[in-house]
Formats: C-alpha cells, structure tokens, sequence
C-alpha cells in the first residue's frame, strides 16, 4: 500500500511515513524525509521550538520533572571550579552513566575533563608520580 506524501506530493510506500496514532491510515501526513526536513528546518529556525525540543530532551534523558529541572538550569556557577557560566551552552548535566543519577551542573571545561578523568583515571596517577620523580 502506498500513501502521498503532503508535502513533496509522492506516492510513497507506508513504510516511509512514521507511525502515528491519530494520522490517517495509522501514519504521520509527511514522509520521513519531508518530516525530517521539515523539523530541523523549524529547530534551527524557532528558538521556542529549540528550547522546548531541548528541555523535552534532558527531561526524558534525566527522567527528571520541569522543577528539577528548573533548579539545575538556575545554577550560575559550575559545581566544581565555581566559576559563572559564559552562556546556557556552557551548562552541563553530569551525571553517572552507570546509574543515572544527577550530580551537579558543570561548565563545558570542567565536563570535558570530568569525563576524561573517568576514563583515565589510572593514568592521572601515573602523571603525578611522573611529575613527582622528575622535578
């Protein structure tokens, strides 16, 4: 069975068109492409858009409620090295990726290094004793 797409107007089989509750048929009106298109073309253009799609993101990834999340995105200064945030990019969620659980909010740097830190962790000590023995 094959369904037009609404927006590029092809004949498309039903498995090119997302699935969809309240849609004709079962299936959303765009075809995957078009619906792809159509979405990244709104997110980069509707900043309301963007921000709802994004706290939509951390909410489900967190498992979080909109106050919880409320009081990590009120933080201004970064958990670890206390210093303000340059912008909300510069906001990061650490948490345990073993466990889920939320630890704090940090900057950009002090995420990069965190998550470097818990990969190498072994490799942090064999740099200090390194620059222990060799001052």
């Amino acid at each position: 069975m094959e369904k037009i797409c609404s927006k590029c107007k092809i004949p498309k089989p039903l498995n090119e068109f997302p699935k969809r509750k309240n849609g004709k048929y079962g299936y959303d009106h765009y075809c995957k492409e078009c619906g792809n298109l159509y979405r990244r073309n709104k997110y980069l253009n509707d900043v309301q858009y963007r921000e709802r799609t994004m706290r939509r993101g951390r909410k489900n990834r967190y498992n979080i409620t909109d106050n919880e999340l409320d009081l990590l995105l009120i933080k201004n200064v970064c958990d670890i090295c206390e210093n303000n945030f340059k912008s909300s990019k510069d906001k990061h969620i650490d948490h345990n990726h073993s466990t889920g659980k939320i630890r704090g909010v940090l900057c950009s740097r002090c995420n990069t290094f965190f998550g470097y830190y818990e990969l190498y962790s072994n490799l942090i000590k064999k740099f200090e004793y390194y620059l222990k023995s060799n001052d």
